[in-house]
C-alpha cells in the first residue's frame, strides 16, 4: 500500500496582503527614525568639521600675524571671479586642514544651493565634467558686518572676513584685513566675541540673496540638510547648531 502523499498548504492571498500590510506598518514607523538618525549623524559630522576648520583657521592666523585668511564668500572662489585664487580661502585653509572632507558637509547642499556652487566645484563650468579640487565645499564666511539682533531680538552678530577689495570699509582695516582678536566685539557687533559667527554651513537652512544661476530663483528660507537650522562657527572657535531665525541673511 502506497504512503499517502501530504498536501503542501501555501498562503493564501488575503495572508499574504496581511503580511506585507503588517511590513509597511513597520517601515513607516522605522522610517521615520532612520532619518531622524542619520540627520543626526550628519549634523554631529558637520560640526566636527566645523571645529576642524577652526583649526585651521587658528592655525593660518598663526602665520598671518592674526589676520584671516583673503576671502569674498562662498560663490567668490570660482574661476570666474578670481583668476588668482587670491580668495580662495579654502586654498589658503588646505594647507592647515590637510583634507577638503572636512570642508564638506555630509548632509550637503539643498539643490537651489548646490547650482550656485558648480563654479567651485567644478573646473570647466559650464560644462561640469571636471571635478575641482574642492568639489563638495559647503562652508561659507561672513562678508558682510551684522550687528547682533539685527534680524530677531536673539539673532547672531556676523563678522565680516578679510578682503582687499573691501578695504577700510565694512569692518575691515586700511589693509583689507580683519584680526579676531583685536575687534571691539561690543563696539561693532553689539555682542561678545563667543556670540559673534564668522562661518555658516550651507547645507543647512538660510535666506537667500537673489541668484540669476538658480532655477527657480530663490525666495525665502530654504530648508537644507539640517532641518529647521544650521551649523555655525564662531569667533572663539566653537562651533554649534542654531536655529535659523537667529541667522538671518547670509
Amino acid at each position: 500500500m502506497k504512503a499517502g502523499i501530504r498536501a503542501v498548504r501555501g498562503f493564501t492571498l488575503i495572508e499574504l496582503l496581511v503580511v506585507i500590510a503588517i511590513i509597511a506598518i513597520l517601515a513607516a514607523i522605522l522610517f521615520p527614525t532612520y532619518l531622524r538618525a542619520k540627520a543626526s549623524a550628519q549634523l554631529s559630522s558637520c560640526l566636527s568639521n566645523l571645529r576642524q576648520m577652526g583649526f585651521a583657521i587658528e592655525a593660518y592666523r598663526n602665520d598671518y600675524s592674526g589676520n584671516l585668511p583673503q576671502a569674498h564668500n562662498i560663490w567668490y572662489v570660482g574661476p570666474s571671479y578670481d583668476k588668482t585664487g587670491q580668495f580662495n580661502y579654502f586654498k589658503a585653509l588646505l594647507k592647515y586642514a590637510k583634507n577638503v572632507g572636512v570642508m564638506c558637509c555630509p548632509a550637503k547642499p539643498v539643490r537651489q544651493i548646490a547650482q550656485s556652487l558648480l563654479e567651485v566645484w567644478y573646473e570647466d563650468y559650464p560644462t561640469c565634467r571636471q571635478r575641482s579640487t574642492f568639489y563638495g565645499v559647503t562652508y561659507t564666511p561672513s562678508m558682510w558686518p551684522h550687528p547682533a539682533g539685527e534680524f530677531a531680538p536673539d539673532s547672531l552678530a556676523h563678522v565680516v572676513w578679510s578682503s582687499y577689495l573691501y578695504r577700510g570699509t565694512k569692518g575691515r582695516g586700511p589693509d583689507g584685513n580683519v584680526n579676531l582678536d583685536t575687534i571691539d566685539y561690543f563696539g561693532v557687533y553689539n555682542t561678545r566675541r563667543s556670540q559673534a559667527v564668522i562661518l555658516f554651513c550651507v547645507a543647512g537652512s538660510w535666506r537667500a540673496f537673489p541668484d540669476s544661476r538658480i532655477t527657480p530663483p530663490p525666495s525665502g528660507y530654504w530648508e537644507g540638510g539640517h532641518e529647521g537650522g544650521t551649523t555655525v562657527l564662531f569667533a572663539d572657535n566653537h562651533a554649534q547648531f542654531v536655529a535659523k531665525h537667529r541667522i538671518g541673511k547670509l
